[in-house]
């Protein structure tokens, strides 16, 4: 295949073509990335109240087990 002038006509139109396919598959990598740290950061925030509420909860309930572990003891 001989090349032409044309052919180097076409090459701004190619690189262009080319460069906007690239960017678009960038840009939809990007979207799929920040999606996927937003849901870590929404489960890191998610388990920090978990822990909170574990704690409270474990407070609750310790008087409540050594009682229970008391008297059965006796």
């Amino acid at each position: 295949m001989a090349i032409t002038p044309r052919h180097y006509l076409d090459l701004p139109d190619h690189f262009v073509k080319l460069y906007t396919e690239k960017r678009s598959d960038l840009e939809e990598q990007q979207l799929h990335f920040n999606v996927g740290l937003k849901k870590i950061v929404e489960t890191v925030l998610q388990v920090e109240e978990m822990q909170k509420s574990l704690e409270v909860k474990s407070q609750v309930l310790a008087p409540i087990l050594m009682s229970a572990f008391s008297h059965c003891r006796s």
